[in-house]
């Protein structure tokens, strides 16, 4: 059997609308075969490291999925408030350092 790819999925929490229309889509990929990750998965029983989960589901990922809204965009520039968006902003810090490391 094959193993399903797995995806994380890189997003920010605009509003409670944008977060559902998120696990909508997540949920259509898993219904699809992909072994999707995010947040809102596992909010009932959070980690007790956030910012280790996020980097471990990066690292682990065969995929990182980005919905960059301009709200991402904003934290992910590390723009706006300082005590909003913490997940994107951390997630964004880990992609930004992945991809300035990348080997060809």
């Amino acid at each position: 059997m094959t193993k399903a790819i797995r995806v994380f999925i890189s997003y920010s929490h605009d509003d409670k609308e944008h977060r559902k229309r998120v696990l909508q889509f997540s949920n259509k990929l898993h219904s699809n075969g992909f072994d999707c990750r995010i947040d809102q998965y596992i909010e009932h029983d959070p980690p007790a490291d956030w910012s280790l989960w996020m980097e471990d589901e990066i690292e682990e990922a065969n995929f990182i999925l980005v919905v960059c809204t301009p709200t991402y965009y904003e934290r992910y520039r590390k723009k706006g408030p300082k005590d909003k968006g913490l997940g994107a902003k951390w997630e964004g810090a880990i992609l930004r350092r992945e991809l300035y490391n990348l080997e060809e």
